[in-house]
């Protein structure tokens, strides 16, 4: 409470937004990056899933215990790479190693405009959502306006019904980080040490 600058107006804003369906315009607004990630016209972003989805398949097929970490736009990237891979796997009937552990910190994947444009969204139920995943942890920062909506657990019950993952859970912390003199609940740093995050990778290293 005593962070300069501390203030709840902006994740305010993003609640208010989405309740009267503008959710999509203000996610873009918050999270440039998104709009540009969204736009068909660029051929960067499909890149970059076919990097990051060759990557994993390729930590998968060696047997490796995988811990995937990502923050903000970074969730919704990993999100349709992991979709992508459930796919080709799943095409070729390849058994792999499924993935230990994914989190997310500070993600828009609570946002109902962002799950409209994920990979995967508009495809049947037993066939709308990543299957290589054991566990998801998502992580929520008080006051942070991008995951405004903080709990991920309600929105992707499907996966838990579906058997495509074995748990999902919800942690909310307080992001510490204060960046130019001013407090910052959406920092990466922030996230990455905070101490729920450093238990949650310490027990996947254990």
């Amino acid at each position: 409470e005593e962070l300069p600058g501390k203030t709840a107006l902006k994740e305010f804003a993003m609640d208010l937004s989405a309740s009267v369906g503008l959710g999509g315009v203000a996610i873009k607004k918050a999270v440039p990056e998104l709009k540009q990630y969204w736009n068909d016209e660029h051929d960067w972003p499909n890149k970059l899933r076919e990097e990051v989805t060759g990557l994993l398949a390729q930590l998968t097929r060696n047997g490796d215990d995988v811990l995937v970490i990502s923050h903000c736009m970074g969730s919704v990237l990993a999100w349709d790479a992991l979709w992508a891979l459930s796919q080709q796997m799943h095409s070729a009937n390849q058994e792999v190693e499924r993935i230990t552990r994914w989190i997310t910190m500070g993600s828009p994947l609570g946002n109902r405009a962002v799950q409209a444009r994920l990979s995967g969204h508009n495809k049947p139920v037993n066939s709308r959502f990543p299957a290589i995943l054991n566990a998801w942890h998502n992580i929520s920062a008080e006051d942070d306006y991008v995951c405004h909506d903080k709990t991920v657990s309600d929105d992707y019950a499907n996966m838990l019904k579906q058997k495509v993952i074995g748990d999902i859970r919800d942690h909310t912390i307080y992001n510490l980080s204060v960046r130019y003199g001013r407090s910052n609940p959406h920092s990466s740093v922030g996230y990455l040490i905070n101490p729920r995050t450093a238990s949650l990778v310490a027990d996947w290293l254990g």
